[in-house]
């Protein structure tokens, strides 16, 4: 039998509070030195369904990581300029998305639709980008003053990527022995014909 991944950490993480998770406390892309990012773990832990979680490539100069929260249902983070507090870009991860009304954009991830919808583009760049997948769907919403607001979410957003939840499911058993699954197998009733 197989246990979940960290029991402990899912219990404080999926209540909505903030934990400090990983040294740098990030989901990052790349596999840690330590094997296994727990960040990442209670990311794909607050949507189960979700094939592609959100993940950090690298923060841009300039700007900071910040507010990572996840609970039942979703999860959440920010990349915040570090010098000017309105400008941010807040990733949020659901099971699914409304889109209507959204613009079909190319995309760079196999498996991944993207589309984006702005709601100010004059003064400033203030819209959602959503990234639309099996099982999930990871928005980027912005608030980006000033007229490079265009340039400044692309350079922000390619900061980002996705981790598959297969590829995660593998480092989970890798670091775990075997022990542990990231997504266990439901176990059968002790009580056999107990919800007919």
């Amino acid at each position: 039998m197989r246990a979940p991944v960290w029991s402990a950490l899912l219990v404080i993480g999926l209540a909505g509070c903030t934990v400090p998770t990983d040294p740098a406390g990030m989901p990052g892309c790349e596999q840690p030195a330590s094997g296994l990012n727990s960040t990442l773990v209670l990311i794909a832990q607050s949507v189960p369904t979700a094939s592609q979680l959100p993940c950090v490539r690298s923060v841009p100069v300039g700007w900071e990581y910040d507010n990572f929260q996840a609970r039942n249902g979703g999860a959440r983070f920010q990349l915040i300029a570090s010098r000017e507090e309105s400008h941010e870009l807040v990733v949020e991860l659901h099971d699914r998305c409304d889109v209507s009304g959204a613009e079909q954009l190319p995309s760079q991830e196999p498996g991944i639709r993207r589309l984006e919808r702005i709601t100010e583009s004059g003064s400033g760049y203030v819209g959602v980008r959503y990234h639309v997948y099996e099982g999930g769907c990871t928005t980027y919403r912005f608030d980006l003053p000033g007229s490079a607001g265009r340039q400044t979410l692309d350079t922000v957003a390619g900061s980002l990527g996705f981790v598959s939840r297969q590829t995660l499911s593998r480092q989970v058993r890798e670091h775990s022995d075997g022990r542990l699954e990231l997504d266990p197998s439901p176990q059968p009733s002790l009580y056999p014909g107990a919800g007919a």
